[in-house]
């Protein structure tokens, strides 16, 4: 049985408090994965296929137009991924497992990660982010990854950002 993301979520209030609908994963930007050892976890930043309908008023006033969270997942096993394309186009689905499980499948242009997880997940590091003529510019929820990131983008080995939610 195919799963909604937001069902698997044990802090979903974090997602629906800019979406009054949670969009399927479907389309969305494959930003980032993280794998971490410990646990073991792996964390999927993506880009959302659809801007909140009720974004942060800075967000609007400052013409943000793209979001991202973080989706992590714990007790991964059987990894299978192949191929990477950063920000390509991808769908994400789940399926139900026996024994609380879930089997995540992310399908793009050049990349195929599969795995099974626990069937509950955390959503996290919600952002806005907009392109401009010098790269990405992002307005961060935290005020933590205000004050450390400013409206950059984290370098890769930032485990504080990609490794935590």
């Amino acid at each position: 049985m195919t799963l909604h993301w937001a069902n698997l979520l044990t802090n979903r209030q974090v997602i629906e408090a800019f979406y009054t609908s949670v969009p399927p994963l479907e389309g969305v930007l494959l930003r980032s994965v993280h794998l971490e050892r410990a646990g073991p976890g792996l964390v999927l930043r993506l880009g959302l296929p659809v801007f909140p309908d009720r974004p942060l008023s800075e967000w609007s006033e400052g013409h943000y137009d793209r979001f991202q969270c973080q989706v992590q997942f714990g007790a991964v096993g059987e990894i299978d991924w192949r191929g990477w394309r950063p920000g390509a186009a991808a769908d994400v689905t789940l399926e139900a497992e026996p024994e609380q499980r879930v089997r995540v499948e992310v399908a793009a242009d050049g990349v195929a990660l599969r795995f099974t997880a626990a069937a509950d997940a955390l959503v996290g590091k919600p952002s806005a982010y907009r392109v401009t003529a010098q790269g990405e510019e992002h307005s961060y929820v935290s005020k933590v990854d205000r004050f450390r990131f400013g409206h950059g983008v984290p370098e890769a080995w930032e485990r504080s950002f990609y490794g935590r939610i």
